[in-house]
């Protein structure tokens, strides 16, 4: 919900098939569930937390955009987030950018994360390198339409600035 400033006033719960977390009025991240928490203590234990500090950030497969916008929380300066539309259980097709950004926008701390549909493997758009880029349990779906990994890693690595990772 939106305050009379156009901020969000109130918890936000973010409940996707996949990603299950909510959003607190100042944009911090709370309440992810088991599946997210156990990826964020494996980054964390990585010590990823800080890399995002001063940098960019893509996030391929953003799906609700939890890592997006844990990237934000983390101090990245921008944010793109990609994704597919899909089928989420329980809610039908999710227009996955659309809700995203639409969720960017009731925060502050979210004006640097933005959102773009992609659907890997079939289509292979360009975007400008960032100094991270992540795909979080997203490279087998992405191999099960092309069954090859050279185009996946090219594609990659055409967004990874020279000495980011």
């Amino acid at each position: 919900m939106l305050n009379a400033t156009g901020s969000a006033s109130r918890f936000l719960p973010i409940n996707g098939d996949y990603q299950q977390f909510g959003l607190h009025p100042d944009g911090s991240l709370h309440d992810a569930n088991e599946r997210m928490q156990t990826k964020m203590a494996a980054l964390a234990n990585m010590g990823v937390p800080p890399l995002f500090r001063n940098r960019s950030v893509i996030d391929v497969g953003c799906d609700h955009g939890f890592f997006s916008f844990w990237a934000a929380q983390c101090g990245a300066v921008s944010v793109l987030g990609l994704d597919r539309n899909r089928v989420v259980r329980g809610k039908g097709k999710v227009d996955l950018i659309e809700h995203n950004t639409g969720v960017a926008r009731q925060f502050d701390r979210f004006r640097r994360v933005q959102f773009r549909k992609i659907d890997l493997g079939l289509q292979w758009h360009e975007y400008p390198p960032a100094e991270v880029v992540m795909a979080m349990s997203l490279y087998h779906h992405v191999f099960s339409q092309v069954r090859d990994h050279l185009p996946i890693w090219y594609w990659l690595g055409r967004h990874v600035w020279p000495g980011g990772f």
